[in-house]
Protein backbone atom coordinates (compact mmCIF):
# COMPACT_ATOMS: atom_id res chain seq x y z
CA UNK A 1 0.00 0.00 0.00
CA UNK A 2 1.43 3.25 -0.40
CA UNK A 3 1.38 6.21 1.45
CA UNK A 4 -1.12 8.88 1.53
CA UNK A 5 -0.69 12.95 1.04
CA UNK A 6 -2.28 15.94 1.38
CA UNK A 7 -0.37 19.53 0.59
CA UNK A 8 -2.83 20.96 3.31
CA UNK A 9 -0.87 18.84 6.08
CA UNK A 10 2.01 20.92 6.71
CA UNK A 11 2.98 19.98 10.16
CA UNK A 12 3.40 16.66 11.60
CA UNK A 13 0.56 17.53 14.31
CA UNK A 14 -2.26 18.34 10.72
CA UNK A 15 -0.62 14.26 10.09
CA UNK A 16 -1.63 13.09 13.82
CA UNK A 17 -4.89 15.17 13.66
CA UNK A 18 -6.22 13.53 10.73
CA UNK A 19 -4.94 9.63 11.22
CA UNK A 20 -6.62 9.75 15.06
CA UNK A 21 -9.88 10.65 13.36
CA UNK A 22 -9.61 8.53 10.38
CA UNK A 23 -8.84 5.30 12.72
CA UNK A 24 -11.02 6.52 16.64
CA UNK A 25 -8.02 5.76 17.64
CA UNK A 26 -8.00 5.26 21.69
CA UNK A 27 -4.50 6.35 22.34
CA UNK A 28 -1.79 7.87 20.75
CA UNK A 29 2.12 8.11 20.87
CA UNK A 30 4.46 10.40 18.28
CA UNK A 31 7.48 8.72 18.24
CA UNK A 32 10.38 11.22 17.25
CA UNK A 33 14.13 10.84 16.28
CA UNK A 34 17.50 12.00 14.41
CA UNK A 35 17.33 8.50 12.98
CA UNK A 36 14.37 7.22 11.40
CA UNK A 37 11.07 8.69 10.53
CA UNK A 38 8.72 9.80 12.71
CA UNK A 39 5.89 7.35 13.93
CA UNK A 40 2.59 7.82 15.18
CA UNK A 41 1.43 4.71 17.33
CA UNK A 42 -1.94 3.88 17.71
CA UNK A 43 -4.72 1.85 19.95
CA UNK A 44 -7.48 1.68 17.59
CA UNK A 45 -10.85 -0.37 17.95
CA UNK A 46 -11.76 -3.02 15.16
CA UNK A 47 -14.00 -6.00 15.14
CA UNK A 48 -11.78 -8.19 16.70
CA UNK A 49 -11.11 -5.83 19.77
CA UNK A 50 -8.41 -3.26 20.34
CA UNK A 51 -5.28 -2.84 17.88
CA UNK A 52 -2.10 -1.77 17.47
CA UNK A 53 -1.16 0.71 14.51
CA UNK A 54 1.45 1.89 13.16
CA UNK A 55 1.34 4.72 11.02
CA UNK A 56 4.65 6.31 9.29
CA UNK A 57 5.11 9.95 8.59
CA UNK A 58 6.77 10.35 5.01
CA UNK A 59 7.14 14.24 3.50
CA UNK A 60 7.44 14.47 -0.65
CA UNK A 61 6.91 17.39 -3.11
CA UNK A 62 2.68 16.97 -1.86
CA UNK A 63 3.30 17.14 1.55
CA UNK A 64 3.13 15.39 4.53
CA UNK A 65 1.90 12.33 4.43
CA UNK A 66 1.67 8.69 6.40
CA UNK A 67 1.22 5.01 5.33
CA UNK A 68 -0.45 2.88 8.24
CA UNK A 69 0.29 -0.59 9.54
CA UNK A 70 -1.37 -2.93 11.97
CA UNK A 71 0.65 -5.09 13.80
CA UNK A 72 -0.52 -8.43 12.17
CA UNK A 73 1.42 -7.19 9.21
CA UNK A 74 4.83 -6.73 11.03
CA UNK A 75 5.50 -3.04 10.93
CA UNK A 76 9.93 -3.15 10.33
CA UNK A 77 9.87 -0.16 13.30
CA UNK A 78 9.83 -1.30 17.22
CA UNK A 79 9.63 1.73 19.23
CA UNK A 80 6.11 1.17 20.02
CA UNK A 81 5.33 2.17 23.65
CA UNK A 82 5.44 -1.59 25.63
CA UNK A 83 2.05 -0.29 27.48
CA UNK A 84 0.03 -0.68 24.31
CA UNK A 85 1.03 -3.96 24.54
CA UNK A 86 -0.93 -5.12 27.23
CA UNK A 87 -3.92 -3.10 26.11
CA UNK A 88 -4.19 -5.24 22.94
CA UNK A 89 -4.57 -8.80 21.70
CA UNK A 90 -1.56 -10.48 20.59
CA UNK A 91 -1.70 -10.24 16.67
CA UNK A 92 1.93 -10.99 15.67
CA UNK A 93 3.97 -12.74 18.77
CA UNK A 94 7.38 -12.42 17.04
CA UNK A 95 6.58 -8.44 16.37
CA UNK A 96 6.18 -8.00 20.05
CA UNK A 97 8.89 -10.03 20.97
CA UNK A 98 11.61 -7.53 19.16
CA UNK A 99 9.51 -4.19 20.65
CA UNK A 100 10.51 -5.69 24.38
CA UNK A 101 13.86 -6.99 23.46
CA UNK A 102 14.82 -3.66 21.55
CA UNK A 103 12.98 -0.91 23.79
CA UNK A 104 13.94 2.55 22.70
CA UNK A 105 13.79 5.28 25.43
CA UNK A 106 14.32 8.28 24.14
CA UNK A 107 16.34 11.05 25.78
CA UNK A 108 18.49 11.28 28.89
CA UNK A 109 15.73 12.40 31.04
CA UNK A 110 14.34 8.94 30.83
CA UNK A 111 16.89 7.38 32.46
CA UNK A 112 14.19 6.17 35.03
CA UNK A 113 12.31 4.62 33.13
CA UNK A 114 14.96 3.05 31.06
CA UNK A 115 16.19 1.47 34.95
CA UNK A 116 12.34 0.32 35.22
CA UNK A 117 12.12 -1.37 31.73
CA UNK A 118 15.20 -2.94 32.28
CA UNK A 119 15.17 -4.41 35.62
CA UNK A 120 11.77 -5.86 33.79
CA UNK A 121 14.40 -7.80 31.26
CA UNK A 122 13.69 -5.44 28.85
CA UNK A 123 16.80 -4.30 26.52
CA UNK A 124 16.79 -0.54 26.86
CA UNK A 125 18.94 1.64 24.60
CA UNK A 126 19.20 5.14 26.57
CA UNK A 127 20.34 7.94 23.99
CA UNK A 128 20.34 11.27 23.64
CA UNK A 129 20.27 13.62 20.20
CA UNK A 130 23.05 15.91 22.35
Amino acid sequence: MGATYCRAWNTVEKVVDHVNKLHKAKEHFVFKDAFSPTVIWQICPSEKGDIIVCNIIESSMNGLGYSSYCEAEFPYYFSCPPEYLDKTAVRCPEWRRIVMKNVITPGTGNKELAKYLKDKGSNVIVWSAD
